[in-house]
């Protein structure tokens, strides 16, 4: 489309130069869609080793199950998965920036296109049991905002519980 902007000078005195620049917004981050979710590393403990950097900027809106909280801004979510490696996990965003820096995420089983809710959390925390080991699951993460043009920048970590403590019987000596 070609876009016309007109400029004139306003009150015949400021006669002047000036600057203007039109750029295109960049395309949407390419786990903009469930199909393309970017796979994460599950740590072995709550340990944030590996983590992924990721950004809102320029994500659109998916045609996935809405959340159960927080709907409001899933019009700029990315996709992550993960296979889960126990029975629960701690999804953790940290270092948040951006023009909204209050995030909102789901986790769904299922496969892309036939999704099932499981999970949803407002604040950046999210402690989710009742996992099956093996099994693939998706997170959906966005900005709790309806603001077109809104974004964020943040790392998202995959974190694993320690196992419960392993209690020993003991018996006093010579008794059996």
């Amino acid at each position: 489309s070609t876009i016309w902007i007109r400029f004139w000078e306003y009150g015949n005195n400021n006669n002047g130069t000036f600057g203007i620049c039109v750029t295109l917004p960049p395309p949407p981050p390419a786990n903009d869609n469930c199909a393309a979710a970017t796979a994460l590393t599950v740590n072995p403990s709550f340990t944030c080793t590996a983590t992924t950097n990721a950004t809102t900027v320029s994500a659109t809106a998916s045609a996935a199950p809405a959340p159960t909280c927080a709907i409001t801004g899933v019009n700029d979510d990315v996709w992550f998965s993960f296979v889960a490696t126990g029975a629960s996990h701690l999804l953790t965003l940290s270092n948040v920036t951006g023009i909204v820096t209050d995030m909102a995420m789901s986790i769904y089983s299922g496969s892309c296109g036939a999704l099932v809710h499981v999970q949803c959390s407002d604040p950046n925390t999210m402690t989710v049991n009742g996992l099956t080991a093996g099994q693939t699951y998706y997170v959906r993460v966005w900005t709790f905002t309806a603001t077109v043009g809104s974004y964020a920048n943040f790392t998202i970590c995959i974190g694993t519980p320690p196992p419960p403590p392993q209690h020993q019987l003991r018996f006093p000596v010579g008794v059996i």
